[in-house]
């Protein structure tokens, strides 16, 4: 081992009451141990805080010299801390390559070719030499899949109106009142005052099946009172067990249909297509576009 002790002492004139004097203690390790090349000179480092900074850089070298290099690590941060000159962080790397750190030291390389522009053409062909040979050390990065998102192919549409809801309530409707209307056209031309029907209703038993959804409660009431026969009151059943209930119930479902709204899936590809009505010389139409 060769040590050397060098002293630097400076005048500041006649001003000046007291000199500084600075010594740092450069160590350098043997060739069969020194990977990396030698530690960044002290002096070219400086420091703002003479005692702590010096003596940290001089407790790393000693610890280097004896390959403690987890101690001399922490001695490198340690005078970081209190200056971060960039020398500092080529020392970094190298005891962090020593310790098997290999994604810290890369990055400690990294960070001293980034802050130190003006290092040394040794310095910087060290760092990117260590830079190439570590980086081949490290793991590859995790694979992540990437899946190109693709639309689903249904989507959800939320309609105003239930459209189950409203068919079911006009067929039960028209199905009601048709019956009820083709019978009073019927029976109230056939059940007149002149008519031969005599022992029948009145035609107003028929007029009043006209009425929707209320025409066959009317109807059923009309003719045991203006009929007065048997005959009356079976025409009443078929009216309020039948055909009533049909015009109820389809109101019932129109009123619910249209109050409340209904999710459906529809295909995505409904969503794009669009109509264009178009016109010309030679005629008009309506053209659709879209992804399909």
């Amino acid at each position: 081992m060769q040590t050397s002790l060098r002293v630097r002492t400076t005048s500041a004139g006649a001003a000046m009451s007291g000199a500084m004097i600075g010594a740092v203690l450069c160590v350098h390790l043997p060739p069969a141990q020194a990977q990396p090349t030698s530690p960044a000179s002290p002096a070219a480092i400086g420091s703002e805080s003479p005692d702590r900074f010096t003596s940290h850089i001089m407790t790393a070298r000693a610890h280097i010299a004896q390959q403690r290099y987890r101690d001399a690590l922490a001695e490198w941060n340690a005078a970081y801390e209190i200056r971060q000159h960039p020398d500092l962080l080529l020392e970094l790397a190298r005891t962090q390559q020593r310790l098997g750190m290999t994604q810290e030291s890369v990055a400690s390389y990294r960070r001293f070719l980034t802050a130190h522009e003006s290092a040394s053409p040794e310095s910087k062909h060290e760092a990117m030499q260590a830079i190439a040979r570590l980086s081949a050390l490290l793991p590859p990065p995790p694979v992540q899949l990437v899946t190109e998102r693709s639309d689903p192919p249904y989507r959800v549409v939320t309609r105003p109106h239930h459209r189950g809801m409203v068919a079911a309530g006009w067929t039960l409707l028209s199905l009601g009142y048709a019956v009820a209307f083709g019978t009073g056209i019927g029976t109230g031309i056939a059940w007149n005052t002149s008519s031969r029907y005599t022992r029948y209703p009145s035609s107003s038993t028929g007029w009043t099946l006209l009425i929707p959804v209320a025409g066959p409660l009317i109807s059923s009431i009309v003719a045991p009172v203006t009929g007065g026969s048997t005959y009356a009151y079976v025409w009443t059943l078929p009216w309020l067990l039948a055909d009533l209930p049909f015009q109820i119930i389809g109101t019932a479902l129109l009123i619910k249909g249209y109050r409340t709204p209904q999710k459906v899936l529809v295909p995505s590809w409904l969503a794009s297509v669009q109509l264009h009505p178009y016109a010309n010389q030679s005629g008009g139409g309506i053209g659709l576009s879209g992804a399909f």
